[in-house]
């Protein structure tokens, strides 16, 4: 017996020390390491696996850049946990029912990372046969989240959709289990944006939702070789290839700078 609290406490201590690299997770490889020592100093322990849950749910505030990662995590251990991905499905679709209660900006920064964490998730259940059940977000959940937001197409949820459509929008309209739904969705979008009286900013947040959802790889390889002055190749270079790689980016107006 006291050799077996031993062996409990020292696992118990590894997975500690081993969770709190997962900060750290800012590639494939350092991913795929990560879960392969997991699974290692765990086996199939189930307060190990509790423990990761918790960690994959409350990503560090200020680490946004690491949602991707801590998505491939889950669906990674997913394989070994079975209903790891099911758990952490359920608690992010807890998380938008709550947050959603009101369209005030004041939670908008929550709002958009659930957003984007499930949008993440939702990219690996098309590695499925069968979205309709896949690993973590069923497409029916999917177009659950979409229509609640619809229904009061206002403040925050405008934000809360078009970050989900620049996260899992052309995945899932490519998909051909979802390519009609989402195809719906995106023409919902497009006629709100033309009935209602709108602000410039979620104009132009529906625009590149809209727009990046129908753009095919093969379209955007065609607008890059295209020849265009100067001026246009650095917009195209902001809108590509910068853009791509910041969460968020402040325009400040040049009157304001005087």
């Amino acid at each position: 017996d006291f050799d077996t609290k031993q062996d409990k406490s020292k696992t118990s201590r590894e997975v500690q020390e081993l969770l709190a690299t997962l900060p750290n997770c800012l590639s494939r490889d350092s991913v795929d390491k990560f879960c392969v020592e997991f699974c290692h100093v765990t086996g199939s322990n189930k307060q190990a696996k509790n423990s990761l849950l918790r960690e994959l749910r409350y990503i560090p505030w200020n680490r946004s850049e690491l949602i991707p990662y801590y998505a491939r995590v889950a669906a990674t251990l997913s394989q070994v946990f079975e209903d790891l991905g099911p758990k952490l499905a359920g608690r992010l679709l807890g998380q938008f029912k709550f947050l959603s209660k009101t369209t005030s900006m004041d939670k908008l920064e929550s709002r958009l990372r659930n957003a984007r964490y499930i949008g993440e998730l939702v990219k690996f259940n098309l590695n499925r046969e069968d979205l309709s059940v896949g690993i973590f977000f069923p497409s029916e959940k999917i177009f659950f989240v979409l229509n609640q937001c619809f229904k009061n197409f206002a403040g925050s949820n405008i934000n809360y959709l078009c970050e989900l459509f620049e996260s899992a929008g052309r995945y899932l309209y490519r998909n051909p289990d979802t390519h009609a739904a989402m195809g719906r969705s995106l023409e919902t979008l497009w006629r709100f944006r033309k009935q209602k009286n709108l602000s410039p900013a979620h104009n132009n947040l529906i625009d590149n939702a809209y727009y990046f959802s129908k753009t095919t790889d093969t379209q955007i390889q065609r607008l890059r070789k295209k020849k265009t002055t100067p001026q246009k190749q650095y917009v195209e270079y902001l809108f590509f290839d910068y853009l791509g790689k910041v969460d968020q980016i402040i325009l400040t107006p040049t009157s304001e700078k005087k």
